[in-house]
């Protein structure tokens, strides 16, 4: 099995490109999401995170890009907790914008709830953070622990537990440096061996010892 990948001539470490100040965000803290507003993505529990984030950060801002079925019960939610001033929601954007809004974020968000069944899940969102140099919290899901390192690329947390997942971003909201750090880090890693011409190289390599085999089996 040959995970998911980035183009490293897109996702990677720089500037916002102005979304930050497209959305007034300035030098707030922000907690990112980057996906389809489905319920498996767990982008739902967001709200409530960022209302018991606020008590700890008063500043902090969720940024929410990406548009889907929840989006409606996700808008409710933020009103019902009086959140308007602490979360956006920007809807789609380009798939070429995506890398500046990941940069524009202190800490990106992979929510996953609990599964019922084992399966194989590699996340691009995941992948895409990491490139962009966005210390990465996610859920301890499939095979997220692949990729995030817990305490050096990011921090993990059992999926579902919104108090684990609250922590786990006060963790790094409250260390800027330390964030920076593992962002920086989690950037080196994706670069290393998680690039779209990394996963070539690995099926090429993959096929010619196929026909190695089957050539000394004829």
């Amino acid at each position: 099995v040959v995970a998911n990948g980035v183009d490293p001539t897109r996702f990677q470490p720089g500037g916002d490109n102005g979304v930050r100040a497209r959305y007034g965000l300035g030098d707030r803290p922000v907690l990112g999401f980057v996906g389809g507003l489905r319920p498996w993505h767990g982008v739902e529990t967001l709200p409530r995170a960022v209302a018991a984030l606020t008590a700890r950060h008063p500043g902090v801002h969720a940024l929410i890009v990406g548009d889907g079925p929840l989006r409606p019960e996700i808008e409710r939610e933020i009103a019902r907790l009086g959140l308007e001033r602490h979360v956006t929601l920007t809807g789609a954007v380009p798939h070429e914008d995506v890398p500046a809004f990941i940069r524009a974020c202190d800490v990106a968000l992979a929510p996953y709830p609990a599964a019922s069944h084992t399966f194989y899940f590699s996340p691009l969102k995941v992948y895409e953070y990491m490139a962009c140099g966005v210390p990465v919290v996610g859920a301890r899901l499939g095979q997220l622990a692949d990729v995030v390192e817990d305490g050096v690329t990011g921090r993990l947390y059992p999926a579902g537990d919104l108090d684990a997942l609250v922590d786990a971003c006060d963790d790094l909201l409250a260390r800027p440096d330390e964030a920076r750090r593992m962002g920086a880090r989690a950037a080196e890693v994706i670069a290393a061996g998680h690039t779209w011409g990394h996963n070539a190289r690995r099926v090429a390599a993959l096929a010619a010892s196929i026909g190695r085999r089957e050539a000394v089996c004829a």
